[in-house]
């Protein structure tokens, strides 16, 4: 069995070696300068051994470094000289395996929302990874996903950046969309915490047309109907709020997607 460690213990760090740990990797360490997060680790991690330095973690045939995009190159430049014979992994969804220096490494991005360690530990097996490297680095990768009955696939290295702008839209942009949709209901006078439950399980509903039918033959609604006048009508209460214009883009966007010939 392969020797695995970890450098960053942040959620996705943590996470991944806790999923690895319960699927029978042999994790040997997870290295991490923040003191709270080596006592995260801990907590998460009781049978893995949590380091402060690199050169502390043995002697591994794969590192993952699941540290801040930011951070990547400079950590990945002190990881391959204090091992230069394994294989290095980074976990970043935007930038490719070229920012980690020499030969063996590969990038491996879950396409998921760990908000979490408890709820990463729930979606991991259900999730979707990205894989990207050189020959050695995607060979060892592939391998260990597949023991850890982990679905991926490939991706061009100068693609990243827009795979990754996509997954930012459906994830990190539907909070953003939530947020004003519960802001609108707020103004119907509809109780926050009520409104927020029964928002989150319509757009559980549409998710989940989304999946059996595609987009965009999920849609329903006034646009999908032409039902122009409830859409002028949305848009003369928005107005009030200031919220019309927001309403409006989206509206023009969605009437675009299913090919409608008006416009408000």
């Amino acid at each position: 069995m392969m020797k695995i460690a970890f450098v960053g213990a942040g959620r996705v760090g943590i996470s991944l070696s806790a999923f690895f740990l319960s699927r029978g990797f042999d994790v040997v360490g997870i290295a991490t300068r923040s003191s709270s997060s080596v006592e995260r680790a801990q907590r998460y991690l009781p049978a893995i051994r949590v380091v402060k330095d690199v050169l502390e973690l043995g002697h591994p045939d794969v590192i993952f470094i699941t540290v801040v995009d930011s951070a990547i190159a400079s950590v990945a430049e002190k990881v391959r000289e204090a091992y230069p014979d394994s294989v290095v992994v980074h976990t970043s969804g935007a930038h490719s395996s070229n920012v980690i220096p020499g030969e063996g490494k590969a990038s491996c991005h879950p396409l998921q929302s760990l908000a979490s360690v408890e709820v990463a530990l729930e979606m991991i097996p259900k999730s979707l990874f990205t894989v990207e490297g050189d020959e050695k680095g995607l060979d060892v990768l592939e391998r260990i996903l597949k023991m850890a009955g982990l679905r991926y696939v490939g991706i061009e290295p100068e693609a990243k950046p827009l795979y990754h702008a996509a997954a930012v839209v459906a994830s990190n942009y539907l909070v953003t969309l939530m947020y004003k949709a519960v802001e609108i209901m707020k103004l119907s006078g509809f109780p926050e915490k009520e409104g927020t439950e029964g928002l989150v399980a319509l757009a559980e509903g549409t998710l989940r047309n989304i999946s059996e039918k595609g987009v965009p033959d999920a849609l329903t609604g006034p646009i999908a109907r032409e039902d122009v006048d409830t859409v002028k009508l949305h848009l003369s209460e928005l107005k009030r709020h200031n919220l019309d214009e927001f309403y409006r883009y989206m509206a023009n966007l969605t009437a675009e997607m299913v090919g409608k010939g008006f416009r408000f």
